[in-house]
């Protein structure tokens, strides 16, 4: 696939993401993330019981990132996971220099996100 047809797939995506949520903006209440949260954490759980790799305290991160606009706010998910296990690492992604790979920078609820790439909040 070639940059143009990516170009206008996440152009067309961004506009029925803006769309979707600018009308249905009211359902996105802390109610909402919770039982979002839940419904995550819950097949979280029962997947790594299937497949016998329950996470310990010290091996589980989960990541997100930070929300623009429209896109669903995933730090109030990252939180969220944290109440039903206070174990939980929490990461975001660092925006890497062009022809590099992304890497992940955990937090926690007393990091001061400072602005990284395009002025997105990210951990120093």
């Amino acid at each position: 696939m070639n940059s143009k047809s990516k170009d206008i797939i996440r152009r067309v995506f961004k506009e029925k993401r803006d769309a979707f949520f600018n009308s249905h903006q009211s359902m996105f209440t802390d109610s909402f993330y919770s039982k979002y949260c839940l419904s995550i954490f819950t097949i979280m759980k029962s997947i790594a019981e299937q497949h016998m790799i329950l996470p310990t305290a010290s091996n589980l991160t989960v990541s997100g990132f930070f929300p623009i606009k429209s896109e669903i706010n995933c730090m109030k998910i990252l939180k969220g996971l944290k109440q039903y296990d206070p174990t939980i690492k929490m990461s975001l992604p660092i925006t890497p220099k062009k022809g590099r790979v992304m890497s992940f920078r955990e937090f926690d609820e007393k990091t001061e996100l400072v602005p990284g790439k395009f002025k997105v909040p990210v951990p120093p």
